[in-house]
């Protein structure tokens, strides 16, 4: 019985021919005989379960992407946030830890002073329209590929003079001015003397503005979902209860890289974009 073999005996491999095909046993040498101790099975036999198995993983995942594409319409199947075309450059993304402590300073937190507006306005703000910072032409591929064009004979062109092309900008760009409208609330005795969004906008439309931005917002969060772990700690001097780590880890995009490669695909501008003679409109707000 195998039990009784002593398994500090030799052991040795000898490939042996059966039929067509190859198999490797190994045999047990006691100094009185032999006895087998184990066949491998063919390895024609091994190569063709193997390709099996990958043929049928691969149905499996090219009918399944077939029936989401279908599913959810053809213009989607694609990642929206990647349909400008130099986005596909700048989709990878890099590991960063968040500056999550109450008591870390950086260029965009703190009281208002220029060297911080300065920081939010690079991302935030253009010479030809509020709310970006870069103007971009877009093609009318990229436009499908976005999903974002239902009704394109309404998009605005920028004009011959413009370069021509369809008017678009980047979401990154519309949700830091978002915030930095929020930012701004936090000191509204500074900016409401000192910035256009209350000495231009009507008091109830600087409401809708700024539920509107709230709102954005929470959308971009939840739709992101972020499932990072966030730690609890015991600190001297701070409780009775635990308190979170937020400076956590992530993979995240260059935001410095993206705002580099819109301004230099930024559309060559050079004078306002007003509506004159236009064939079609919306009816309201988008």
């Amino acid at each position: 019985m195998l039990s009784s073999i002593d398994t500090r005996s030799s052991a040795r491999y000898q490939e042996v021919c059966q039929g067509d095909s190859l198999s490797t046993v190994i045999r047990q040498s006691d100094g009185t005989g032999e006895q087998v101790l184990f066949a491998k099975k063919p390895m024609w036999r091994s190569l063709f379960l193997s390709l099996l198995w990958l043929a049928t993983l691969a149905t499996a995942f090219l009918t399944g992407h077939i029936l989401a594409k279908n599913s959810i319409g053809a213009c989607h199947y694609k990642d929206s946030d990647l349909a400008w075309r130099p986005s596909r450059k700048l989709a990878r993304r890099h590991w960063h830890r968040y500056e999550g402590s109450i008591n870390i300073t950086n260029i965009f937190k703190g009281a208002p002073r220029a060297e911080i507006d300065a920081a939010w306005d690079r991302f935030t703000q253009s010479k030809w329209i509020d709310g970006t910072s870069v103007v971009l032409t877009a093609t009318d591929q990229e436009m499908k590929d976005s999903g974002n064009a239902n009704f394109p004979a309404t998009v605005a062109d920028l004009g011959a003079e413009n370069g021509g092309g369809a008017m678009a900008t980047l979401e990154m760009f519309h949700q830091l001015h978002c915030l930095n409208l929020l930012r701004k609330w936090t000191y509204v005795d500074y900016y409401s003397t000192r910035d256009h969004a209350w000495t231009f906008d009507r008091a109830d439309s600087l409401r809708r503005h700024t539920d509107h931005c709230i709102d954005i917002l929470r959308q971009v969060l939840m739709c992101n979902g972020d499932m990072g772990l966030v730690m609890f700690h015991w600190v001297k001097n701070v409780g009775p209860a635990p308190y979170p780590d937020f400076s956590t880890l992530h993979r995240c995009r260059d935001p410095v890289a993206i705002l580099e490669t819109a301004e230099r695909h930024a559309a060559p501008i050079v004078r306002p974009v007003t509506k004159t003679s236009v064939a079609h409109e919306l009816p309201t707000f988008p």
